[in-house]
């Protein structure tokens, strides 16, 4: 009788065991990792224009998109140094909105303006 109870409670002990680290494990998993998010046929277009754009302009040495806002990072005039620029885009107007530290800067302006036009299907006066 003794054998059967030990039995028993080895295996609650187990299970309980088992159950802790099942609840452990999908905690990590819900802490750890974001759900992936698929792009819109329109978020895909719109993130190979601009690194179309960030390709043909010297001054940009990075670009990330989420969605229609972006982030791109310019060099300095030395190129010793960067620094960001942060954009909202208007998916059907091209019109925006940016902020960086350097607001009298011309590359931003000029690399906003540029996806802006293509947005918009207009022809471009840098390319």
């Amino acid at each position: 009788m003794k054998a059967v109870i030990g039995a028993v409670v080895i295996g609650m002990a187990s299970l309980l065991v088992q159950a802790a680290r099942k609840r452990h494990d999908a905690v990590e998993i819900e802490a750890d990792e974001l759900p992936a998010r698929l792009l819109t046929p329109a978020e895909r277009e719109f993130d190979a224009m601009v690194h179309e754009v960030a390709d043909g302009m010297r001054s940009v040495k990075s670009v990330l998109t989420y969605g229609f806002n972006v982030t791109a990072e310019f060099w300095s005039g030395s190129r010793k140094q960067t620094w960001h620029a942060d954009y909202v885009f208007d998916s059907e107007t091209g019109n925006y909105k940016w902020s960086c530290p350097y607001p009298s800067a011309g590359e931003p302006r000029r690399f906003g303006d540029e996806v802006r036009r293509r947005i918009r299907g207009e022809g471009s006066e840098y390319w």
